[in-house]
């Protein structure tokens, strides 16, 4: 039997394959860069503001990582599941974020909180689970949302300065991560880095 010479594309390949090559996840990295450095610049801004731009930027990146994930044309049903659920997940909460504007400061504080717990214990397992190139980023994205979305609910309290600064440092940092994320898969393209995650050939 001829030996099976297609190497096993990992989530990160896939992601960028959604949009040609690995720099799909790099653009995504500078965008969400972007976005944290408007909320940053803009201190005054009010809840709407807040919202609108984080479910823009949740949106955008809720559609990559579904699409990558059922594209995905090696990979069962269940190494889609966590994917397809973080996708998912990120875009029905940017939607609620860009369609609903929100009354209180409080209740903007406890949806952000919650998202990014949620998200960040998902991408922090699927990392753990996917022994590939950019899990160790994944992870660290993971982590980050994680001790985010804690301290948000934590201090659910504070003040929109406060939380616009939380919010502004999390999609600057969260998207240098991406930015890494894509780096590194450009060089195992390109040749640079040994393969990882990739199941061995059967006769």
């Amino acid at each position: 039997m001829t030996a099976n010479t297609s190497p096993r594309r990992g989530t990160v390949h896939s992601l960028a394959g959604a949009a040609g090559s690995s720099g799909a996840v790099m653009a995504i990295g500078v965008g969400t860069i972007a976005a944290g450095a408007v909320v940053l610049a803009w201190p005054e801004a009010t809840l709407k503001v807040i919202a609108v731009v984080f479910g823009i930027s949740a949106i955008v990146d809720g559609v990559v990582r579904l699409v990558s994930a059922l594209s995905a044309g090696d990979r069962s049903a269940g190494e889609r599941t966590l994917p397809v659920l973080a996708g998912v997940l990120s875009i029905l909460v940017g939607i609620v974020f860009v369609r609903y504007p929100f009354p209180t400061l409080a209740a903007l504080t406890l949806l952000l909180g919650m998202f990014w717990v949620v998200a960040g214990l998902i991408q922090i397992v699927h990392g753990l689970a996917e022994r590939e190139t950019g899990s160790a980023w994944r992870v660290a994205c993971g982590a980050l949302a994680l001790v985010t979305g804690i301290l948000v609910l934590a201090y659910t309290s504070a003040s929109l300065v406060v939380l616009v600064w939380i919010l502004g440092l999390q999609l600057v940092l969260g998207g240098a991560l991406l930015f890494g994320w894509g780096v590194e898969v450009r060089r195992e393209e390109h040749g640079t880095l040994p393969r990882h995650g990739h199941r061995s050939a059967e006769a």
